[in-house]
Formats: structure tokens, sequence, C-alpha cells
């Protein structure tokens, strides 16, 4: 099969999939075309072609235009590089449904037998009625979509587009190779070496706020709740803040939620260009506290990353991890946003016994992201659909 895949190429789970098809005998060809830049290590390195739509246009000379002419510039750099492709690959897999796709879907199916659609959680949870628009034009066009079979993301799908309750969806999983090197980490050194080699203060608690930059991980008003409560004002010389600003926001939101924690009679530190897979490790195993209060996620692996290494977590009771709890897993959950400085005030409190609740938080969570496993469901779904 000769497969192309569309998509984010600085993605790690986008990178870590063509990896995981390009092992399999099934597969003869795998390229990547991608609508943004190209700006992670990992995907320079990728042993195959990767195009880039961006790279016919100036950055610097399209803020001279208005939006409608960046808009035209921007289509016409799109059907340049897609001319670029070959003419006969037998799957065009989208992973993260971009409106843009809807514009240049007759020339992809020109080049490509069959077009498969796999919808993420943001696809429909954050999507505006005028993307909602663009989507219905390419889930129109698509052989098929796929989706995690997941309660939220079903009913929200079926809410947004109820025409589609007939046509062909398969439910298949995206695995996430970091779990395996989290292992490994947390095999050969203790947390306290982690934070020793990050130098952290190893006396301190580390409270991690996050997993990326986006405002809907509420890093401000987390903040700004949290130094209401007295017992938290009381320990903040215990305590580091750690914020994981990579991606998800522009320079200037990022600079906007460093500067509000820098305004803050409180010690934090940020990361905010690229990590590597090991210094995300690093960093997960590190923390002693994540909180994860997004307004929507569909069972966020970095979730379970820090479950993982044995953080006490704190998340949404509307975030969709009924799983985790059906299967055993110890995090705290709590109804709203505004609980959260109680529910921090009380682990502080009762820290050690918290910790020791995690342990149940074993290696049985690796089967959650296991490609050994789940690449062969996807290669199963596109042998099928030709």
């Amino acid at each position: 099969m000769k497969i192309l895949i569309i998509g984010d190429v600085n993605n790690n789970y986008i990178i870590e999939k063509a990896e995981w098809l390009k092992r399999d005998t099934e597969v003869s060809k795998i390229d990547l075309f991608t609508f943004y830049d190209i700006t992670s290590d990992n995907s320079t390195k990728l042993g195959y072609r990767t195009i880039c739509a961006n790279k016919y246009i100036n950055q610097n000379a399209l803020q001279l235009f208005d939006e409608n002419s960046k808009n035209t510039i921007r289509f016409y750099s799109q059907i340049a590089a897609l001319f670029e492709l070959d003419d006969d690959y037998d799957i065009a897999q989208v992973h993260y449904v971009e409106c843009a796709i809807a514009n240049v879907l007759p020339i992809l199916k020109l080049k490509c037998k069959k077009i498969i659609v796999n919808i993420w959680g943001s696809d429909l949870l954050r999507s505006t009625e005028i993307q909602d628009q663009y989507r219905t034009k390419i889930y129109d066009q698509a052989d098929l979509i796929t989706m995690r079979k997941n309660d939220l993301i079903i009913s929200k799908f079926r809410m947004k587009y109820p025409n589609y309750e007939n046509k062909t969806i398969k439910f298949v999983k995206m695995g996430a190779d970091i779990f395996n090197q989290l292992r490994e980490l947390m095999n050969s050194i203790s947390k306290i070496d982690c934070k020793k080699i990050l130098n952290l203060d190893t006396n301190k608690i580390i409270i991690t706020i996050g997993y990326q930059a986006d405002y809907n991980h509420k890093h401000i008003e987390i903040l700004d709740l949290l130094l209401k409560e007295r017992t938290i004002i009381e320990n903040l010389n215990n305590i580091i803040f750690l914020l994981p600003l990579t991606y998800g926001a522009t320079e200037a939101e990022k600079d906007k939620i460093i500067e509000y924690y820098s305004s803050k009679p409180i010690q934090f530190i940020y990361f905010r260009s690229f990590l590597s897979f090991s210094q995300v490790c690093m960093i997960r195993y590190a923390s002693d506290i994540f909180i994860n209060l997004l307004t929507t996620d569909a069972f966020s692996n970095s979730m379970r990353e820090y479950l993982y290494t044995k953080n006490v977590v704190i998340t949404g009771s509307w975030l969709p991890y009924d799983d985790l709890i059906d299967k055993g897993y110890y995090f705290r959950r709590i109804k709203s946003l505004q609980n959260i400085s109680e529910e921090l005030a009380f682990v502080l409190k009762n820290f050690k016994i918290e910790k020791e609740k995690c342990v149940i938080n074993d290696d049985t969570l690796l089967a959650f992201s296991d490609w050994s496993i789940f690449i062969k469901e996807w290669i199963d779904i596109y042998k099928k659909i030709l």
C-alpha cells in the first residue's frame, strides 16, 4: 500500500504512526503532507518524503496583505504543494480535520483512491459553526471516518452531524511510544534524581499546570484561584509551579502567561521551546502534582503520562476519564474550576498519603497506548476499504 498522511508533522503521534506504518510489510510507501511549518527536530529526521504547503510562502511578505488576500495566497500555495505529490496513493489518511482540506479535496481525490479522516477531540469540541461547514464538506467526500471510541466524542459527533449516523465509522486508537520511554526512565533513576538533573529543589513540591499553552488550560485563572487559599499561601515557599508552554498558543499568548506568573509571589519555571521526548519524560517524572482542568478533552495521553509517573492528578469531573476510573486507577476529580484551591490545599495537607495511593497507577496503563497492537488495526482498516 502507498499511504499519504495529511496532518501536522510536528505532532509526535503522527510521526510515530508513520514510523510504525513503515515497519509493516503491507506498506510500500509513506509520504506526509502538512499545512503547518516544520519546526520539530523529530520531523526533520523522517525517513520519507515530507511536503509543506507553506514552503511557497514568504511569511514576512504575507503580513503585508489583508486577510482575504492571505487566504488566497495560502490556497494557491497548497495547490502548488499538492501537485508535488505522486498520483497513485492508495490511502489519504487525514489526521486532524484541518478546514483547509475542504478546498483541496478535488486534487486529493485525483491522487488517492480512498480518503479516510480521523477525528481528534478538538475537531469536535472546539469547532465553530463556520469550521463545521468546512468539515461537513470533508466528511461528505470521505470514504471512511475514524475516531477513538469515546462516549463524549461519539455523542458530540452525532449531535453536530446527524446525517452521518449511517455513514461507515470505525473506532480505532492512536498509540504513544512515550510510555515505553517513561518506563525506562523510571526504572533507571529516582524521581529525586530526575529533579536534580532539571536543577529543581528536591525539597519542594513540583506542581504542573496543564500540558500546553492553549488558553483552555486556564493557567491564569487557576493561579488566581490558588492564591486566594490560605493553606496554599502558607506553603508557597515549598512549591514550584511548572508550566509546559511548548505549543498550543502564539508567542504573545505565552508571554501573557509568563508575565502574569512573574507578577506573583511564587516560584515557577516554564518551557516554551520544542522539547524532545526524553525532555518531556523528565518533566513528567519530576512533577509531583498535575492539575488538568481543560475546558474540553478527549482522553489525553498527557493526562495518562502524569498518572503513570505517579503524580497526584487533579482533573475535572466533566472530562471523559471514566475508562480510567473503571480500571481502578487513582486520581482526584473536582466538579468546578472554582474548587481547585480547596482541592489542592487538601492534597498538600495529605501529600504523603495521596502519593502512596498513586502506586496503583502502574504498567497496566501501557495497554492504552501500545502501537504494536493499534497499528495492526489501522492496517486492517486500510486493507478492507481498498
